[in-house]
């Protein structure tokens, strides 16, 4: 079974698509890196007020129809 996520950043965008409700964050993740070129490791995912941690699964949020997650980035530089 599939669920149609909604992803806002603070800029306004948003990007819909599905993932199979067994999906963790780390693969919403991953799917955003692939539309907007965010690495995983510099976005944060906020969902109703609360940073998601990558191990959480999709189907454990209850998504409604109209419920949507924003996702923050920043450029990490590594020295």
């Amino acid at each position: 079974m599939e669920t149609n996520i909604k992803v806002k950043t603070i800029k306004g965008q948003t990007f819909d698509f599905s993932l199979p409700n067994t999906a963790t964050i780390l693969e919403v993740k991953k799917k955003i890196e692939e539309k907007w070129n965010y690495e995983p490791d510099g976005q944060k995912i906020i969902y109703k007020g609360r940073l998601l941690t990558d191990n959480v699964q999709v189907h454990e949020l209850n998504l409604g129809a109209k419920d949507f997650f924003v996702v923050t980035y920043k450029k990490y530089e590594y020295i």
